[in-house]
């Protein structure tokens, strides 16, 4: 095309200047002979006309050389700017031409490379940030260089607030009632030495916010390492739900002791993160693997290659469940509804309990959280599953539950046969006693009934965990049953001159299909806790409403109260507040757990409002269907 255009205007002009320079040499020559032209103006005519074929070819030299040129100078200023987007518009067929279109395919190349990077990143950034733990990134000097939504939301800060700053301005970090100073934090500890540093639930350290909140955490804090170490990576979790894991033990022991006695230009720096993200996720210490839309694995990180057996080369772009087995504990049957839950965008607890069978066939218990991977718009990528070993943790919870039962079997023969036996003296079958006599032998049958009552509540806790919970559905009443079960606790409020307050139904002949024996002991523990850590002469107000398909029922007292930092653990099993223990000496730590329990075999639901020294008042809720029952 530019070749027809140089034939076009350059040939032209030669031709032109040609006929030019023998026309004027024609008319002149006469007047050169003659003597009429000399040889200066001679010179001049020529030299007008070389000035015309200069002016003509510089012309075509810019238009055909220096445009094309600039073009490409222009598109190199712009790429220097980030925009891998431009491309040289050069048409011709020679070596500039030429040029440009191995320039403009280098670019293409050059930002596919780019794009798939930057994509990439996204994807660890987004793994990152779905993480059902928290995660922070200092550098040397405990400055934030990332937070991830988790971390956020725990310590109750935003990434823009908390970057930037000293860890110590985000939170503060406690040893039981005692703050740490800086030297004493496991990330200074660990850069120090070199070395992790793990707190495990025992250690008894909490994290304090800003806002004032306190929480128990499990901390593994490990080298930020590129080229060296440059900081650390700190991954913690919220244990609240756990705390009492590692006391449940020894308030097991003390409580049966009583009642025998009386838990990474432009493309070098996406590499460059996507780089530093591989690294924060090769040093997490749980096991972790996410997959895609389609199931099939696209991260797996060493804890996971160490505790399956596989190695990420292996598994991944294969469908999770190629390799990672996951069953039922009891059925042994393979679960796979959870991950299915997981990319519908559910958010699977850490509470739930699978078998993962490894490369070597060996079977371990496992506790998994399982968390949507989203992309900016909201879109759900795939999941991330963070999962650990608790096979130690799980035999020592069924030697637990066994040495409950069989003890619990073995206690209640001899109390019954005590019962009856003091049940003779009391009513006089064998003679008449004196009056001392009869107190000693009547606070004797008290005392044996309260140990025949903790050893049926130690019995219907080690059958909610086996799932044996005998269940009899009636129809009744709902006004008239609840007005019977409280007239049965007056005796015992009558001795601290405490009144109930009842508030029942507006409508006197509602009905219901549940357990009534159940739905006493719900309430009896219930009306009794406010009262055991209520003072003398306190009234308990009790409230019974419909709302919707529910029926909502409300014990409220003005007793001791529970503590913020204890509340996170008073549906636990042998959890027991401080002020508790220190109000009332005795009890088991069991009642609002086999509460918990009985509501939650019949789709209720419990809760509670609470401050110290001011009272509590606690809710439960059931549904108002026939029949329901999960068991």
């Amino acid at each position: 095309m530019r070749l027809n255009l140089f034939l076009k205007l350059f040939l032209p002009i030669a031709t032109a200047f040609i006929i030019f320079a023998i026309v004027i040499f024609l008319a002149v020559s006469g007047d050169i002979k003659n003597g009429n032209i000399g040889r200066e103006q001679m010179a001049q005519i020529i030299f007008g006309g070389l000035f015309l074929l200069l002016t003509a070819l510089a012309l075509f030299l810019d238009f055909f050389v220096a445009n094309p040129v600039n073009k490409i100078k222009e598109a190199i200023d712009k790429i220097r700017q980030g925009d891998f987007k431009q491309r040289i518009k050069i048409s011709s067929g020679d070596a500039i031409g030429y040029l440009g279109r191995i320039f403009n395919e280098m670019m293409d190349n050059v930002q596919k490379s780019d794009e798939k990077i930057k994509e990439e990143r996204r994807e660890l950034q987004a793994i990152l940030f779905s993480m059902g733990e928290g995660l922070l990134v200092l550098d040397r000097d405990l400055n934030i260089l990332l937070i991830n939504t988790t971390a956020e939301k725990l310590l109750g800060v935003p990434a823009k607030d908390a970057v930037g700053k000293q860890i110590k301005k985000v939170l503060a970090l406690l040893k039981g009632d005692r703050e740490l100073p800086m030297e004493e934090w496991p990330a200074r500890r660990m850069l120090k030495s070199g070395k992790s540093v793990t707190v495990v639930i025992k250690d008894n350290i909490y994290y304090k916010t800003v806002s004032g909140r306190v929480f128990p955490v499990e901390i593994s804090t490990a080298p930020f390492v590129r080229e060296g170490i440059i900081g650390a990576i700190v991954v913690f979790r919220d244990v609240s739900n756990l705390k009492t894991a590692e006391e449940d033990r020894e308030f097991a022991r003390i409580n049966m002791e009583n009642a025998l006695k009386s838990v990474y230009i432009e493309r070098d720096i996406a590499q460059e993160q996507k780089n530093k993200l591989e690294a924060i996720l090769n040093s997490i210490g749980d096991a972790v693997f996410a997959i895609d839309q389609e199931k099939k694995i696209i991260i797996f990180n060493s804890a996971a290659e160490a505790l399956t057996g596989f190695k990420f080369s292996k598994v991944r772009g294969s469908v999770y469940n190629k390799y990672l087995k996951f069953s039922d504990e009891i059925t042994k049957s393979e679960k796979t509804k959870h991950i299915d839950r997981a990319l519908r965008g559910e958010v699977i607890s850490a509470d739930r309990h699978f078998v993962l069978t490894t490369k070597k066939g060996n079977l371990i218990d496992v506790e998994e959280r399982i968390t949507p991977i989203k992309n900016q718009q909201g879109e759900i990528m795939g999941c991330i599953v963070v999962f650990r070993d608790i096979t130690a943790k799980r035999k020592l919870e069924m030697m637990r539950s066994d040495f409950i039962s069989i003890a619990s079997h073995q206690l209640r023969t001899p109390l019954s046969a005590t019962k009856w036996f003091l049940e003779i003296l009391v009513n006089g079958d064998v003679g008449a006693l004196k009056k001392k006599q009869l107190e000693v032998v009547r606070e004797a049958y008290v005392n044996n009934q309260s140990m025949i009552n903790l050893v049926n509540t130690m019995l219907n806790m080690s059958r909610i965990e086996s799932k044996q919970l005998i269940i009899n559905l009636e129809k009744i009443n709902i006004e008239d049953t609840v007005k019977k079960i409280l007239s049965e606790l007056k005796p015992l409020l009558d001795k601290k001159d405490q009144k109930i307050k009842f508030f029942g139904l507006k409508d006197k002949k509602l009905e219901m299909e549940t357990d009534k024996v159940l739905l006493k002991n719900v309430i009896d523990n219930l009306v009794i806790n406010s009262s055991k850590y209520s003072p003398g002469g306190k009234d308990i107000i009790i409230r019974i409403a419909k709302k919707d398909s529910e029926l909502l029922f409300s014990v409220a007292d003005k007793g001791i109260g529970i503590s913020k930092i204890e509340q996170y653990k008073i549906f636990k099993k042998f959890s027991r507040t401080n002020n508790a223990v220190a109000y009332n000496a005795s009890g088991t730590g069991l009642g609002l757990y086999i509460v918990k329990s009985i509501l939650d075999v019949f789709g209720g639901k419990i809760w509670f409002k609470s401050e110290e020294n001011k009272g509590a008042v606690f809710y439960f809720s059931l549904p108002i269907k026939k029949g329901y029952c999960k068991i």
